[in-house]
């Protein structure tokens, strides 16, 4: 069987351009099986921007990210009966100008690059109604307590959620929120019908909660492949950052001739409630 390996997407982020002579690597030299790699995520009220598509490399050869980035990839977004045009920015960064982001709505990406095309769909999830965002303290006796948000929703079909806790300000400025999800919930029918969930945060920090009024709760709800995602690569991801890890057991929504992730989600902040 022909091996291949996944750089982690993340680092993709996190290596600087290197200026001066540029080595080429043939792509003919290295006898391994290619795929695209597409790393993608939209969100309502946010331009569509720094969407990844780069390629596999041979297992034998060290990281070359101009070997990895694809920057001349033909891609667009279909949206209704419309396809935007992705323009490369840079290091195999894409954006789609002028693409609205709508709740609900279907997208599809579609990458072509010399003989790999893949593509991959995702629905913009909706909230459902956010019901109370409490905090709530576990008293177990072998431990001191913790106190944690919790977030009672009345969810939709086909959406999962997430959410942090978060410190605010005026006009609910965020002056510091958990870097990871506790756990992400994806509702499950009763006889058809969706009963209330509760999402829960990651411990809040004792030194916060001596000012609960300045507490709060960042909800997400991202469409549902992002759940097998999630669970499947083994931590509870930066609530910005859910493309860092790379494994082969890793579920990827990316079909044709690549892997990877595009989905979308939408997000909110409330105040806990102290009354």
């Amino acid at each position: 069987m022909k091996k291949f390996f996944i750089l982690p997407l993340l680092l993709l982020l996190m290596i600087p351009f290197l200026p001066g002579c540029e080595e080429v690597i043939e792509s003919e030299d290295f006898p391994y099986e290619a795929r695209l790699v597409i790393r993608g995520l939209i969100e309502e009220g946010v331009p569509v921007q720094n969407i990844y598509i780069g390629r596999t490399l041979p297992v034998s050869v060290p990281f070359n990210q101009q070997f990895a980035d694809v920057k001349t990839a033909s891609a667009g977004i279909r949206y209704k009966d419309s396809v935007y045009v992705m323009r490369h920015t840079q290091n195999g960064l894409y954006s789609a100008p002028g693409l609205p982001v709508v709740q609900g709505e279907k997208y599809t990406i579609l990458v072509q690059y010399e003989n790999l095309f893949a593509f991959a769909e995702t629905t913009v999830p909706k909230f459902g109604d956010i019901l109370k965002v409490v905090l709530e303290t576990s008293r177990d006796t072998s431990a001191a307590p913790v106190t944690y948000g919790y977030i009672a929703i009345n969810p939709v079909p086909g959406v999962v959620y997430g959410a942090t806790w978060v410190n605010l300000g005026l006009n609910d400025q965020i002056f510091l929120e958990a870097d990871q999800f506790n756990n992400v919930v994806r509702p499950v029918s009763d006889n058809g019908i969706l009963p209330t969930i509760g999402v829960v945060t990651m411990p809040i920090p004792r030194n916060l909660l001596s000012s609960p009024s300045s507490l709060g709760a960042r909800i997400y709800a991202y469409d549902d492949p992002f759940y097998d995602y999630f669970k499947s690569q083994g931590a509870g991801k930066l609530s910005d950052a859910i493309f860092g890890q790379a494994s082969s057991v890793v579920k990827w929504n990316v079909k044709g001739d690549g892997i990877g992730i595009f989905v979308s989600r939408i997000r909110t902040v409330r105040r806990v409630q102290t009354n």
